[in-house]
């Protein structure tokens, strides 16, 4: 088996494992704090690497550009979505991620015009459907007296903005040598200056020193490593291979519908057929749009 591809399957279980963990042991650390360990944990352990293997931080101007542009828009995405999936309902908010390649496809046509394929503007439309009719089924179903809904919303509004940063991780790890550990720690990096900055000000930083907390957040702050280090390592391995970056995408995506199947047997998790439908749907039409760039 090739390296892209275990990185790929390691990244959708990490991803996988990540989701499960906020959702059923992180109510009670609040999700800007849970960004911050992520990132603070990722970048202690990448950046020394970093340093002894390249000897320098990278340089060229267009990786720190992606690298600052990514980091400030995700760092916003990643708090909601962590939002979604901690209070809101996972067969619900998981759904809404099918619309990253959708607004990924879109950025590519507006930043290169390149018209995208029949094909691909067909799975579009069969995703945005399935993940308007999700949406429609969850604010029906859903308890008004409990907000769950809004959380449904956060996840739509991390999925566009994530969308929008997707098509940029393959510019830098392209432009710089050892691209995957260079733009995983630099990212890191500069995610944690942003995110150690909100903590500051919203007085939260304090919280970090809870004990109770420390077994949550460690988990998740290994989690996100290997997700986001293994997703840019296989997309930086398959670079030279026609189809395989988009393939990569494809692999990691599938921890959705996996973490939908689990959802049936966690308790108040369990969706409605209609939603369990709509979600899947989404899903599998978002990955069959990634496939279909190729």
């Amino acid at each position: 088996m090739e390296f892209w591809i275990i990185f790929s399957l390691a990244a959708m279980f990490a991803n996988a494992g990540k989701i499960l963990v906020v959702n059923r042991l992180c109510h009670e650390v609040d999700s800007r704090l849970l960004v911050l360990c992520g990132r603070l944990v990722s970048t202690v352990l990448l950046l020394p690497v970093l340093i002894i293997v390249n000897k320098a931080f990278p340089l060229e101007i267009k990786f720190w550009v992606v690298v600052i542009v990514t980091a400030v828009v995700t760092a916003f995405a990643s708090v909601l979505f962590t939002e979604a999936v901690k209070k809101g309902k996972l067969s619900c908010a998981l759904p809404m991620q099918a619309l990253v390649p959708v607004f990924t496809l879109l950025t590519l046509f507006i930043v290169t015009r390149q018209s995208p394929k029949p094909l691909s503007i067909l799975f579009m439309i069969i995703s945005m459907a399935a993940v308007a009719y999700t949406l429609y089924q969850s604010g029906k179903e859903e308890d008004k007296n409990n907000g769950r809904f809004i959380f449904t919303v956060y996840s739509v509004i991390a999925a566009v903005l994530f969308g929008f940063c997707t098509f940029m991780d393959k510019v830098a790890i392209g432009s710089v040598v050892n691209g995957a550990l260079a733009y995983s720690a630099c990212w890191n990096l500069v995610s944690s200056a942003i995110m150690l900055f909100e903590n500051i000000r919203t007085k939260d930083i304090v919280k970090i020193f809870v004990k109770e907390n420390a077994l949550p957040v460690g988990l998740y702050s290994i989690a996100t490593l290997i997700a986001f280090y293994s997703q840019q390592y296989a997309v930086q391995k398959a670079l030279l291979i026609e189809g395989s970056v988009v393939n990569v995408k494809s692999i990691v995506m599938l921890h959705l519908p996996m973490i939908m199947i689990i959802s049936c047997f966690l308790p108040g998790e369990k969706p409605s057929r209609k939603i369990l439908f709509g979600g899947l749907a989404a899903i599998f039409a978002g990955i069959l749009l990634i496939r279909s760039i190729l």
